[in-house]
């Protein structure tokens, strides 16, 4: 998949669009579901690279910009990092280096 192809499904996704609107000036403020709220508060830790949202964060004095993932991939990722790490716990999995995605109440869904 192209980052033109993602880029599209991140806007595609509707809480992701409303934060993706936002951060481009396009659209005011009218999350509605917790999800969206969340992001937007969230919005500072927002970047764009070649048009994809990234998050970024820091990991212990480093800079990381982990990928943005729309709702419909959520199942996949998950499923693509067990069987490449194999079962972690919850905050194994969460914190762990292997993770280079991000999305809101990841830990609910774990």
């Amino acid at each position: 998949m192209t980052s033109k192809e993602f880029s599209a499904c991140q806007k595609e996704d509707p809480d992701l669009g409303v934060l993706i609107g936002h951060l481009h000036g396009s659209l005011k403020s009218n999350a509605k579901s917790k999800v969206a709220k969340q992001m937007l508060r969230d919005r500072k830790k927002s970047r764009f690279r070649n048009r994809v949202l990234y998050g970024e964060r820091d990991d212990y004095g480093d800079t990381v910009f982990q990928l943005v993932l729309p709702a419909k991939f959520h199942l996949q990722a998950l499923q693509g990092v067990r069987d490449e790490v194999g079962h972690m716990d919850q905050e194994d999995f969460i914190q762990g280096d292997s993770l280079c995605m991000e999305w809101v109440k990841l830990s609910e869904i774990i």
